[in-house]
């Protein structure tokens, strides 16, 4: 009996083996940092990245089984729609599905409170009212408590006036002629305990708060910083910000000279120096280190309107924050005085005040090096909502660049310590795969197969976690070899909206700056800010 059975067995028990090895089956998703992500998010959000921010919420939503985490990720992908996007319909309704489906959460509470502001900004004062009244019954000692008084009094008297509250409404950019000439607040030193500002004039150093003068004369100003407070020239300020100005052209700072003035402050891991620029003067500095300044007019005139328009959407966004934008990748490289070039100011002035609309608004004008062939549209690189001027074209101007083909060979060991960094909660990597192809031909998804189950991550996430430099793109292909993969790939950055490789191209052949931003940003209008 023991013979007729020994097959049969041995048969049930190498398939239980297989069902038991990681490489063969087909597990649940693995466990990772939700923290992590949620970080990331909220720092891509805060740096003006919204719909980078909005990808990594969404990837929150889509694998989190922690109710806590899935409600907190779903509110912050509504208030980025709502503050940064100007989508307050989806917001509102998320909003409503948040405190329907998730009523113990903190997002709940959160969520209730936000709809009455939206609300309110679309002048529907009796549901303001009445969101703001439902907070105080059903929070009575939530964070919103005594703001929500507020606007529940103040929505009051406009629901009997008919919701006209007499403020004018501006849909059209052009009209807010004070963005021509405000400054922009970029943030060029972070988390420093010491820097050193030298001038060819007279530098005078005040007050933030009452603007008493604090310092006059020559320099050097020496800064530095004693955790609570700043230090000047090794003697101890009573402040925690200050202002400095000079009349000299530009003010170095650390032997790199800046137009504009400045403001430091002693913040708890360093001092933080923002530089307060005019927006023309800024993209003096931006337009010759995001684009070669060798490159053809229009070219560099389509940078300049994309880079225009790109700094002034952040900033109108930003006033709630200490500074708009940061000089580096993180969001338009800014390079100040000594980046500065003839040709690329050149371009600057020629197009002074110009930037692209969308029905009346600005719009957010992503560009990236080299589409490869096919930009892409948001939704596939972010997983976004549809935003109607950015939809993915065939590029047939961008199939000549540096990057129109590139090659990198990722190791297993190297994959599985970027893996692990980026939140996987991994030992062994098996193998990778990749899926759901675009019309652009890059592919949306990236499953890993590891140890502790099946990962499915973004490509823009995954080319993150090796490096934006390694991986140029997500058009790309995987060839597995036993030590490691080989991608094969073409363009080089997200691939969303101008490619500036195929604005080059079209500038060489004769193509104006408009119809170069015309065909990159759909259904747009290139208007000048009144002075």
């Amino acid at each position: 009996m023991m013979k007729n059975y020994l097959p049969r067995f041995l048969s049930v028990f190498l398939l239980f083996i297989l069902f038991l090895s990681p490489g063969l089956r087909t597990p649940a998703f693995g466990s990772w940092d939700e923290n992590l992500w949620l970080n990331m998010g909220e720092r891509l959000m805060n740096r003006g990245k919204y719909l980078e921010a909005l990808g990594m919420f969404r990837e929150v939503v889509n694998h989190s089984k922690n109710i806590d985490k899935k409600s907190k990720a779903l509110f912050l992908i509504s208030q980025t729609e709502s503050r940064y996007l100007d989508k307050k319909d989806s917001a509102l309704k998320r909003f409503r599905s948040i405190i329907h489906h998730y009523p113990g959460t903190k997002a709940a509470s959160k969520s209730l409170f936000q709809s009455g502001i939206i609300y309110f900004d679309q002048k529907k004062y009796q549901k303001a009212a009445e969101a703001f009244r439902e907070y105080i019954q059903k929070y009575p000692t939530g964070d919103h408590k005594k703001a929500a008084k507020v606007w529940e009094e103040i929505a009051g008297p406009l629901i009997i006036s008919k919701g006209k509250d007499g403020s004018p409404h501006e849909k059209n950019i052009t009209s807010r002629s004070r963005f021509l000439t405000c400054d922009i607040r970029v943030l060029i030193k972070k988390k420093v305990h010491k820097t050193i500002l030298t001038s060819q004039k007279q530098i005078t150093v005040s007050n933030l708060i009452n603007g008493k003068l604090i310092y006059s004369g020559w320099g050097p100003l020496k800064f530095g910083w004693n955790k609570k407070f700043l230090v000047l020239n090794g003697k101890p300020l009573p402040y925690v910000s200050c202002r400095i100005a000079s009349d000299a052209t530009a003010v170095k700072v650390d032997d790199v000279p800046y137009r504009g003035s400045f403001i430091i402050s002693a913040k708890p891991k360093g001092l933080r120096l923002v530089n307060h620029i005019s927006l023309e003067q800024y993209l003096y500095g931006v337009v010759p280190r995001e684009m070669p300044v060798t490159w053809a007019e229009h070219a560099l005139m389509a940078q300049a309107v994309a880079a225009r328009t790109y700094a002034l959407y952040i900033s109108i966004k930003s006033r709630h924050k200490s500074y708009d934008l940061e000089s580096t990748t993180a969001s338009q490289v800014y390079g100040g005085y000594n980046s500065e070039s003839k040709r690329s100011t050149r371009a600057v002035d020629a197009t002074r005040g110009k930037v692209i609309t969308h029905d009346g608004k600005l719009i957010i004008a992503y560009f990236h090096s080299s589409s490869g062939g096919h930009t892409e549209d948001p939704a596939n690189v972010w997983n976004t909502g549809e935003i109607p001027y950015l939809h993915g074209i065939p590029d047939l101007y961008s199939d000549k660049s540096p990057q129109e083909k590139w090659e990198y060979f990722l190791s297993y060991s190297d994959a599985l310590k970027r893996l692990k960094e980026y939140g996987l909660n991994i030992s062994r990597l098996n193998r990778l795969k990749i899926i759901d192809k675009s019309k652009s031909g890059r592919y949306r998804k990236v499953i890993v197969y590891s140890n502790k189950g099946v990962y499915k991550i973004s490509s823009n996430h995954f080319r993150a976690t090796v490096g934006e430099t390694r991986l140029k793109s997500t058009l790309f292909n995987m060839i597995h070899r036993p030590e490691g993969i080989l991608f094969q790939g073409k363009g080089y950055g997200h691939g969303v909206g101008m490619s500036q490789w195929g604005a080059r191209r079209m500038a060489q052949t004769g193509l104006t700056y408009q119809k170069i931003l015309k065909y990159y940003y759909r259904d747009i209008k290139i208007v000048t800010l009144k002075s």
